[in-house]
C-alpha cells in the first residue's frame, strides 16, 4: 500500500465528488484492491491470512444461509433508536408501574367484593320483600272479593227476611208464574226469618274479623311497601357505585394493567428479537468472512464492517437537515441513503454525498492510531444555487450548515475548494480565504 492507494479517500476533485460510479470503487478491475483499502482503514486487519479453500456448494450454502438471516434481520423492522440497555430501563419501570398498579387494583378488587356481597345480600332482602309484597296483595284481593260475597249473602237474606214478612201478611198468595195459590200455612215465615237473622249475625261476625285481618294484612302492606322502596333505593345507589364508581375505578386500572403488560410483551418479544438480530448479525459476519471472493479467499467489505460508517453518514445527514438513514450495498459498492441509491439522485445531492462519506470516514479514524490524512473536498456544494443546474441544485440551509457541521468537527484540518461563501457565523470559527486574482490565496506572491 502507498499514498496513491489513499489518496482516493483524501482528495477529490470536482469531477469525481458528482460522479455517478461507486465513491469507494473506481473502476470494476480495482474492486477487490480500493474496497479492501477501505476494509483496511475501518478494521485495522490487512488480507495477510488467507482461509481455508472451500468447495462452491459449501460457498452457496453459506451464503443461502446469510441471504436468509439477513431476510430476518430486514423482516424485524426494529426501532433503531431501540437498544438492550434502553429495553432493559423501559421494562424495570414498567415493572415498577405493574407492582403499583397490582396493590390498587387488589385494593379495589377487594372494596368492590365488599359491596358487591351487601348488593347481593340487599337483592336477596329485595327479592323477599317483593315476594311478601305480593303474597300480600293477593291475599287483600281475596279479601276484599271475600268481603263482597259476605255482603251479598247479607242482602239476600234480608231480602228472604223481606219476603217472609211480606208473604206472612198475606194469607192468601198465587204464584207470579203459574197463578196456583199458595197455602202459607205450609210454611214456618218465623223459623226462616229467626234462622236469617241468626245467619246475618254470624256472617256480620265473620265481617268483623275479615276486616281485623284487612287491617293487619294492610298494616303490613305499608310496612313491605316502606321497606321495599328503602331496599331499592339502596340498590341503586349500590349500582351506581358498582358501575360509575368503584366499578369504573376498577374498569380503568385492569385496562392500565392489561396496557402496561401488553407493553412488557412486546418490549420482551423486541429485545428476544434484538438478542436474535445480534447474534445472526455475528453469525453472517463469520460466515462472510469465511466465503472467498472469486481471486482468494479474502475478506470483503461487507455491509457489517461499514456499519459504524453509515451510522456515521446518517448522523452527518441529520446534523444538516437531512434525516436519512445510510446504508451500505456489498454488491454494487454504493451507499443507499434514504430510499435510493447515492448514484440516483442529481449532481448536488451526489456531491454533498460524497463529502458525507469522506468526512464520516476520517471522523472515524480520529480514534485509531493511524490516519489517512487531511480531506480535502473541491467543489462539494458549488451546483447548490446554479441557473443552469437543470432541478441538480441542493437546498440552501443544506449547503450552510455543511458548512456549520465542518466548523464543529474533531477533524484537524479539512480543506474545502468552494465558489460559494460560507455563512456569516462560522466566519470566526474556519480559516477562509478568498482568492481575488494571483498571489491570492492558498499560492503566496
Amino acid at each position: 500500500m502507498s499514498y496513491r492507494n489513499v489518496i482516493k479517500l483524501a482528495l477529490i476533485d470536482e469531477e469525481r465528488i458528482i460522479t455517478k460510479e461507486s465513491p469507494i470503487v473506481s473502476h470494476y478491475t480495482r474492486e477487490t484492491e480500493e474496497s479492501n483499502t477501505l476494509r483496511f482503514f475501518l478494521t485495522g486487519n490487512d488480507d495477510s491470512n488467507i482461509l481455508k479453500k472451500i468447495t462452491s456448494q459449501e460457498i452457496q450454502r453459506r451464503k443461502g444461509k446469510i441471504d436468509l438471516l439477513n431476510e430476518f434481520i430486514n423482516n424485524a423492522n426494529i426501532d433503531p433508536n431501540l437498544n438492550s440497555d434502553e429495553i432493559e430501563s423501559q421494562l424495570e419501570k414498567i415493572n415498577a408501574s405493574l407492582n403499583n398498579f397490582t396493590l390498587n387494583f387488589n385494593r379495589i378488587k377487594k372494596d368492590y367484593l365488599s359491596v358487591e356481597n351487601v348488593y347481593t345480600s340487599k337483592n336477596v332482602e329485595y327479592l323477599d320483600f317483593n315476594k311478601r309484597q305480593n303474597e300480600i296483595t293477593e291475599l287483600l284481593k281475596r279479601s276484599y272479593i271475600l268481603e263482597q260475597q259476605y255482603n251479598s249473602d247479607i242482602l239476600r237474606l234480608k231480602s228472604t227476611i223481606e219476603s217472609g214478612i211480606f208473604m206472612s201478611e198475606n194469607v192468601d198468595a198465587s204464584c207470579p208464574t203459574c197463578k196456583q195459590e199458595i197455602t202459607t200455612e205450609a210454611l214456618d215465615i218465623d223459623k226462616i226469618i229467626i234462622s236469617c237473622e241468626s245467619e246475618i249475625q254470624k256472617i256480620n261476625s265473620l265481617l268483623s274479623e275479615l276486616k281485623i285481618s284487612q287491617n293487619l294484612i294492610s298494616e303490613e302492606k305499608k310496612d313491605i311497601d316502606k321497606k321495599l322502596l328503602s331496599t331499592t333505593n339502596e340498590l341503586e345507589q349500590l349500582k351506581i357505585k358498582l358501575k360509575d364508581g368503584i366499578g369504573t375505578e376498577l374498569e380503568k386500572t385492569i385496562e392500565i394493567l392489561t396496557n402496561l403488560n401488553n407493553k412488557k410483551s412486546q418490549l420482551i418479544g423486541i429485545r428476544d428479537i434484538i438478542s436474535k438480530t445480534n447474534s445472526f448479525s455475528q453469525t453472517i459476519k463469520e460466515l462472510e468472512s469465511s466465503i472467498p471472493t472469486t481471486k482468494g479467499n479474502y475478506p470483503t467489505l461487507t455491509s457489517d464492517i461499514t456499519k459504524k460508517l453509515c451510522k456515521k453518514m446518517s448522523e452527518i445527514l441529520k446534523d444538516i437537515g437531512e434525516n436519512k438513514t445510510v446504508n451500505y450495498s456489498s454488491e454494487s459498492f454504493e451507499f443507499e441513503i434514504g430510499n435510493s441509491y447515492r448514484n440516483t439522485y442529481g449532481k448536488g445531492y451526489r456531491a454533498i454525498y460524497y463529502s458525507v462519506y469522506i468526512i464520516a470516514l476520517h471522523e472515524i479514524m480520529e480514534e485509531s492510531t493511524f490516519k489517512i490524512g487531511i480531506p480535502v473536498l473541491d467543489s462539494p456544494l458549488v451546483t447548490y444555487k446554479k441557473p443552469n443546474a437543470r432541478g441538480e441544485e441542493i437546498d440552501l440551509n443544506l449547503a450552510m450548515d455543511f458548512y456549520r457541521y465542518l466548523s464543529k468537527i474533531k477533524i484537524k484540518q479539512t480543506v474545502i475548494i468552494e465558489n460559494e461563501v460560507p455563512p456569516q457565523d462560522i466566519l470566526n470559527k474556519i480559516n477562509h480565504i478568498q482568492f481575488k486574482g494571483f498571489g491570492d490565496g492558498f499560492i503566496p506572491k
